[in-house]
Parts: C-alpha cells; structure tokens; sequence
C-alpha cells in the first residue's frame, strides 16, 4: 500500500506543479490506515483527469479500496457541480471500472 501510494505522489506532483511531493512523502507510515488517509489528501489535491491518469497507468494496482477512494472523489465533485472536461476519457474509463457496482454516492440520488 504504502509503495502505491508513494509512486501517486510523485507522479502527481511531476503533472501537476501545486501537488508538494515531500510533504506528501513525510506523511507516509508503516500504517495502512494512515496511508490510506494521506492518498485521499492526495486525491483530494488532484484534477479528476490526473485520477484518471493514475488509474489508467496502473497506479493504483489492484487495491480496490484506493479505486473507490479515486471514484468517491470524483462523484463528490460532481454532486457539487465541480466537474472538469473529460480530454481523453480518463475520467470516464476510472468510473467505468466500478460501473457493476454501487458508488458510495449514488444512494443520494
């Protein structure tokens, strides 16, 4: 998990200048549900492409967890209005990939 997390860092923060690399880097444990944390900050930091991007390129593995995490994101942003042009359908092909199953969202609807 920890490594996962590690190679988003920094490639997100190579694409996308306001990403800080060593800050992110600090805050990487031994502990999974703290790295878990840092990722959504991360994400949270991220363009809903560059989600797309990491998952497309096999960033995140086959944690499904880190999936969900990377698709509640964009969903949320969404729900507020804040969605971006899809260019090269890397959002869509990140939602597609849990399209059989429910986003945690989607019960607001």
């Amino acid at each position: 998990m920890q490594e996962i997390v590690r190679k988003c860092i920094k490639l997100a923060s190579k694409l996308e200048k306001k990403i800080n690399e060593e800050k992110f880097l600090d805050l990487l444990s031994d502990d999974p549900d703290n790295n878990y944390l840092v990722f959504t900050r991360l994400l949270c930091e991220c363009s809903d492409t560059m989600l797309g991007v990491l998952y497309q390129l096999g960033y995140f593995g086959d944690n499904e967890r880190i999936w969900r995490i990377a698709v509640e994101i964009v969903e949320m942003r969404r729900i507020f209005e804040h969605e971006e042009e899809d260019v090269g359908g890397h959002i869509a092909n990140l939602l597609a990939h849990l399209s059989r199953g429910k986003y945690y969202f989607d019960i607001l609807y």
